[in-house]
């Protein structure tokens, strides 16, 4: 059953999952204070739970982001969902905690769901390898393998196999949401870490991605 119908033409958002039905509008804006766009969601009372954020970012990503939309909007996984105007940590009231994109929600924050796109898939399972590599890196700190005093960086090597297309994307994304990236990881070991992106060239729908990361001074 899908349970979320948007339609951003009109404004219009629908969601029933069998136990809970509601209809609100959905607007995707330009906010002039952040210098970016948005997505709000207004007219309903409701905080969302993780499983309506999930299922509403999962439409989104998939219709409008990577899937075969006619008008597809450009870039709109670096947008934040916002609910009756406010960021997600916000609504929830946790003080001074990052909101993420649509994107770094969907794959740092949210589980997995069975209608996850394979870009989705693929940047889930590369920060998946990255918080087992952070825990035995903070680990190798702290039993004083790797001194503290001069920190080297560590590296994870990730194979990437499709098109030019979606590995371009994966890497822009990873890019522009490294900060996101660095937050869930650093909360995750509780130790702050810092992130460097390389890209490789795709020759045969086949390429390497490396992420570095090291102790933040």
């Amino acid at each position: 059953m899908k349970c979320v119908k948007i339609n951003l033409s009109s404004s219009y958002i629908e969601y029933d999952d069998g136990k809970d039905f509601w209809n609100a509008d959905i607007l995707y804006v330009y906010n002039e204070q952040e210098e970016g766009k948005e997505i709000r969601i207004i007219g309903t009372t409701r905080t969302l739970t993780d499983e309506e954020r999930n299922n509403i970012i999962t439409e989104l990503l998939n219709k409008f982001a990577f899937g075969n939309y006619l008008q597809k909007e450009y870039e709109l996984w670096k947008c934040k969902l916002k609910n009756r105007g406010l960021e997600k940590k916000v609504e929830l009231g946790c003080k001074d905690e990052m909101s993420y994109s649509i994107i770094g929600e969907e794959v740092l924050e949210l589980s997995g769901n069975v209608n996850d796109c394979e870009i989705v898939r693929v940047l889930r399972e590369i920060y998946l390898n990255l918080r087992i590599q952070a825990v035995e890196y903070k680990n190798n700190l702290e039993s004083k393998i790797i001194t503290a005093y001069k920190t080297p960086w560590n590296s994870i090597s990730f194979n990437f196999e499709g098109t030019r297309y979606e590995y371009n994307t994966i890497c822009k994304i990873l890019n522009s949401i490294k900060h996101e990236f660095e937050d869930a990881i650093s909360k995750h070991i509780n130790h702050k870490i810092i992130l460097n992106i390389e890209k490789g060239k795709i020759v045969n729908r086949m390429a390497t991605i490396q992420i570095q990361f090291k102790e933040a001074n």
